[in-house]
């Protein structure tokens, strides 16, 4: 939670650093709240921001603006929790001068020589079960009996040991030699998967914001996403396939991206003209300053 301050107000709250002077025990400090505010809230947060709204701070936090990611983020969470403060709506962003100076397309096969001249589609995001694997794999198993020239990448960490789950479902469909796990990749070798990916596909039952599906459109990667992912602008622009997160919208569209490389070069284009319309820090950057000039002059 970050605030943007011009009037102070003392409280008292408990953090849970321990006192160096007195091992044990929990350290009370004086955290300062000013008014008006400007309140970053993600999944995570928000409950604590809804503890303190109820039992210190409200007077304060009423006049605070939240700040989500997406306009369905601040509808579900508003009603949810009966908030009634003005929402600034702001999108995570990229660097975009990180993805003008890519590998070679071609990098991966260097790594894995087997993935020459093969289709690859490629999951980056943590192995968890909000992700929709489990529709992921079934949907790639039923592609996998009519295209064995497909493979899929799965890139990420792994989330309370749910890859041992997504491990024992490739095993028991016999996808062992079709799916690759590469564990969380950072730098130049997430960009080389995403450049020498084909199709990027991101199956979530719930996403806040993805940078994963900024980051593969910087690339000119086709996306087929859920709507779950929250991310309109993308299937307005054409640059993307959205889909309800179920098996056979996720197949029919992976077998259609497949068979039309022509339509994969189609959408990947338009994605990345999107993400430099909208979507690059300096872009968001602007948003960002409206939204404190705006909320300073409330």
């Amino acid at each position: 939670m970050t605030n943007l301050d011009t009037e102070e107000h003392p409280l008292s709250v408990s953090d849970t650093t321990e006192d160096s002077n007195a091992p044990g025990r929990t350290r009370t400090r004086n955290l300062r709240i000013r008014s008006p505010h400007l309140v970053f809230v993600n999944n995570h947060q928000l409950n604590l921001v809804v503890v303190y709204y109820h039992l210190s701070i409200k007077k304060y936090i009423d006049t605070a603006v939240l700040h989500y990611f997406t306009e369905s983020e601040a509808r579900n969470s508003m009603e949810y929790h009966n908030l009634r403060n003005k929402a600034a709506i702001v999108p995570n962003g990229i660097d975009l001068a990180q993805f003008n100076e890519l590998p070679q397309k071609d990098s991966i096969v260097s790594r894995c020589p087997f993935l020459k001249n093969k289709t690859i589609i490629l999951y980056l995001g943590r192995i968890h079960p909000i992700k929709g694997l489990d529709t992921l794999l079934e949907s790639f198993a039923s592609i996998l009996r009519e295209n064995p020239e497909v493979y899929l990448l799965l890139v990420g960490g792994d989330e309370s040991g749910y890859e041992i789950k997504v491990r024992q479902w490739v095993k028991e469909k016999q996808m062992d030699d079709h799916v690759i796990f590469a564990g969380l990749l950072h730098g130049h070798q997430k960009k080389e998967v995403l450049l020498g990916s084909d199709i990027f596909v991101l199956p979530s039952y719930s996403e806040a914001f993805s940078v994963s599906i900024l980051e593969a459109m910087a690339c000119r990667l086709s996306v087929i996403i859920t709507n779950k992912c929250n991310f309109p602008d993308v299937a307005q622009r054409g640059a993307s396939i959205v889909i309800e997160p179920n098996v056979e919208q996720l197949t029919s569209s992976l077998l259609g991206l497949i068979s039309s490389p022509e339509k994969r070069l189609t959408t990947g284009n338009k994605g990345r003209k999107l993400v430099e319309e909208k979507f690059t820090w300096d872009k968001v950057a602007g948003q960002m300053i409206e939204v404190y000039e705006e909320t300073l002059s409330c």
